[in-house]
């Protein structure tokens, strides 16, 4: 069973090569650049089990906290990463214990073991 992966994350070319590791190990990724992208589609689609969330989107759009909560909202058992550049959000991460943080820039093994170990995927024999 393959799983059904959001990424929402502002720096495009992080996104997309967070992505393309992610769909390699042979997950359905989805990457959005825009948090209220992802929002929609979060609410458009039926299936989700994991999603890797920036904390801080520019301008007016849903932090990464509040995108997770909707994403919980919407998709029974959905885990969440949290990624971020400010060691700040390392002590709002433990204090909300809403899921594993993963400081930003990071080396390409981490996200897959984060991904690998919440969401593994059944192969098929």
């Amino acid at each position: 069973m393959t799983g059904r992966v959001v990424i929402a994350e502002h720096e495009l070319e992080l996104a997309y090569a967070i992505g393309h590791l992610i769909e390699q190990d042979g997950y359905d990724v989805t990457v959005f650049t825009s948090a209220t992208a992802a929002w929609d589609d979060i609410e458009a689609h039926s299936t989700l089990r994991l999603l890797l969330t920036d904390i801080k989107f520019p301008s007016e759009q849903p932090n990464g906290f509040m995108l997770a909560q909707h994403a919980r909202m919407h998709h029974r058992g959905v885990q969440v990463i949290f990624m971020t550049r400010y060691p700040d959000a390392a002590k709002l991460i433990s204090l909300k214990r809403d899921g594993p943080l993963m400081m930003k820039p990071c080396d390409a093994d981490v996200p897959m073991m984060y991904v690998r170990e919440l969401v593994p995927l059944t192969k098929a024999v």
